[in-house]
């Protein structure tokens, strides 16, 4: 049960957990038919209480106990499950479980009864640890048994102790079946703890870094089970760097070390988010570097001058946009605070421009302002559609997730009755490049030169370029394209934005929230499979362009120029990525240019930035003979994975990629 199936999973390396949930449900009939009559029947509580009393503990060496029975994985099919949220662990590292319960004046409701409910259910869970491990054999089971019996009535007196909690509230999220769970601010929030033990001499700055070490094998352990989409994609994401109250930028001795294990440890998960701006001292960015150096993919960028402005102007308060988190990628979000599902939907450009070229009446467009009339009502109904789907959502009730979200506890509401303090959606748009660069050559070939009639171009389209290939390379080569610090190229990029911006401007939600989105999409590859063929060079089925990047020759510097007079405004602040791949040699020879590069980049105002640090040799290499490879890592859409692991298809982009960069440098 416990057991690494890594290898059970390689010929199915999506959605992995519902493909158990259909193995458990077939166990769960032959071994445990009250249990699957109570998940089919029974309330969130009755579910909660018996996984509870009914998940395994393993026997563990490690230091930590971490474990996830994935026989008795929460199903989830009674409404739409929160994902790409970050709960505040602060809760339980500053207080024991008893006392974040109501007293008995305080029950009004059955959502209170339920919250308690809940929390005396985890404390079962924690009596049933603590004399397991006061069985069990092994030199950590005695001080386990301590640290978790300290969680019910006390808050967190150690590193450790505080290290262990995350894992064991985390954990239960996984086991109940909620999907790509962030970590929050753990620099900020241990950074006492740590203190602490170095004042009381239980800890030196050495042993701190190996049990953070420690921290990250374990939230690895089961990364085939907590992967959605693709292995590695987990959304497990650490959050580091702030902003005080006086504005000043805050780190601290922590924020150094968790980016030192990562890059120690290089596993592809846990993922770092190192929040930047323009004080963030040189020796950190010097360290993040080389961090990224290695090639693990992190940590992400992301920029406090950009992002707290659009928070605030968004509806945050100050306070509260001070301190960000991302979701499972990128995108902003408050933790403890935010009921914010990032990743609702993605609005796809390019197949609102294969709607316009299917029109029949295509060569009415006589001027390019009734072409792109006709792309927007495309793209509206596009957007239309995505609406009306979400409009219909409603998510589970679940008490546990309430536990650790402000607001539900003084409104007396669960999280999925509004009882958070934030409640928008989010939703990604991808191909931005793709219709940028194909209408900027449409209006070279037709409406400029008119060197080709609407329906030529159509038809050149629906053929795949065949017979083409001459004009496949020309529009692949063409002056002026997305990425470039160009008027025309800015203007057409962020016109698009901006009125894709207007289309979601009048959304509410069930519980009041707005709609944002962002310029950064995972699906650039599987929302490419389908579309046909388009004028940038593209053909059918091709992946479209990967976030803010290029495919030209132009340098970094043009690229960041280029993401910085972007428009995030309004409500486009919902991840908006530079995505850079360099060869190994570049940043080992031009080190301190490439921290200057990335510090002169957040002066000047890129949202948000993320690097793969590998060559395309290694990759191709690794393709062909993936048992020489088997711990490379690359950075894939916002997370990072094994090579091995990934479809053939996404390994074949990160080549492309690696083989074009190359010619830049």
């Amino acid at each position: 049960m416990f057991k690494d199936c890594h290898t059970d999973l390689e010929k199915n390396k999506y959605k992995t957990t519902k493909l158990l949930q259909k193995e458990n449900d077939q166990w769960l009939k032959e071994n445990d038919f009250e249990f699957y009559r109570v998940q089919k029947t029974g309330s969130f509580c009755d579910i909660f209480d018996l996984i509870c009393r009914r998940v395994e503990i393993p026997e563990t060496e490690g230091r930590f106990l971490h474990f996830i029975d994935h026989r008795y994985l929460f199903d989830t099919t009674r409404g739409y499950r929160f994902e790409n949220i970050t709960p505040d662990y602060g809760r339980i590292i500053k207080n024991g479980l008893d006392s974040l319960k109501y007293k008995d004046v305080q029950i009004t409701n059955k959502f209170c009864e339920d919250y308690n409910h809940t929390i005396e259910s985890v404390v079962l869970l924690i009596r049933r640890i603590c004399e397991h491990e006061k069985q069990a054999d092994n030199r950590h089971a005695g001080k386990r048994a301590e640290i978790f019996d300290n969680m019910i009535s006390r808050p967190a007196g150690s590193l450790e102790e505080g290290l262990q909690r995350i894992l064991f509230f985390h954990q239960i999220f996984w086991q109940i079946g909620q999907r790509l769970m962030g970590l929050g601010h753990l620099d900020i929030l241990l950074i006492d703890l740590y203190k602490k033990d170095l004042e009381d001499g239980r800890l030196t700055r050495k042993d701190a870094g190996v049990l953070i070490g420690d921290f990250f094998e374990a939230l690895h352990q089961y990364c085939w089970l907590k992967s959605n989409m693709l292995l590695g994609d987990t959304g497990q994401i650490i959050i580091l760097g702030s902003r005080g109250r006086e504005g000043g930028y805050v780190c601290n001795e922590l924020t150094y070390l968790f980016i030192e294990a990562t890059a120690r440890k290089r596993l592809p998960d846990p993922k770092i988010l190192l929040r930047v701006d323009r004080n963030t001292p040189r020796d950190l960015m010097e360290t993040a570097i080389r961090c990224m150096q290695t090639g693990v993919g992190a940590p992400l960028l992301s920029n406090d001058d950009q992002v707290i402005p659009r928070l605030i102007a968004f509806g945050v308060q100050e306070e509260d946009a001070r301190q960000y988190g991302v979701a499972a990628c990128w995108e902003p979000l408050i933790p403890g605070k935010s009921i914010s599902p990032n990743n609702m939907k993605s609005i796809t450009y390019p197949k609102a421009m294969q709607a316009v070229w299917e029109r029949k009446d295509i060569e009415t467009f006589d001027t390019l302002e009734k072409w792109m009339q006709a792309f927007y009502a495309e793209v509206q109904k596009e957007v239309d559609e995505i609406i009306d789907i979400i409009s219909e959502a409603r998510f589970q009730y679940n008490p546990y997730l309430s536990v650790f979200m402000h607001d539900c506890f003084g409104r007396k509401q669960d999280v999925s009755c509004g009882g958070a303090v934030y409640n928008s959606y989010g939703l990604t748009t991808v191909g931005l490049s793709n219709a940028v660069n194909s209408i900027l050559n449409l209006k070279d070939l037709v409406y400029d030169t008119q060197e080709y009639s609407l329906q030529e171009i159509k038809e050149i389209l629906v053929n795949n370029f065949e017979g083409y290939d001459f004009l496949r390379e020309r529009l692949k080569a063409a002056p002026n394209k997305y990425g470039m610090d160009v008027p025309e190229v800015m203007n057409l990029s962020n016109e698009i934005l901006t009125r894709t911006s207007g289309m979601v401007q009048g959304f509410r939600n069930y519980m009041g929230g707005r709609l944002k989105i962002g310029a950064s999409s995972p699906s650039y590859i599987d929302a490419a499979q389908e579309v046909m063929a388009s004028l940038d060079g593209r053909k059918c089925g091709e992946a479209f362009g990967v976030h803010i990047s290029s495919e030209t020759n132009n340098g970094y510097t043009e690229i960041i120029n280029f993401a910085s007079k972007l428009d995030y405004n309004g409500n486009r602040f919902n991840g908006n990525v530079v995505d850079f791949m360099v060869a190994p040699g570049f940043i080992t020879n031009n080190f301190d240019k490439m921290v200057s590069l990335i510090m002169a980049g957040i002066k000047i105002g890129f949202f948000q930035l993320q690097m793969n640090v590998i060559g395309s040799e290694t990759l191709a290499e690794a393709k062909k003979y993936p048992e020489r490879f088997p711990n490379l890592v690359v950075r894939v859409w916002g997370f990072s994975a094994y090579f091995r692991d990934l479809p053939e298809e996404y390994q074949n982009v990160l080549i492309s990629r690696a083989r074009q960069n190359e010619r830049r440098n």
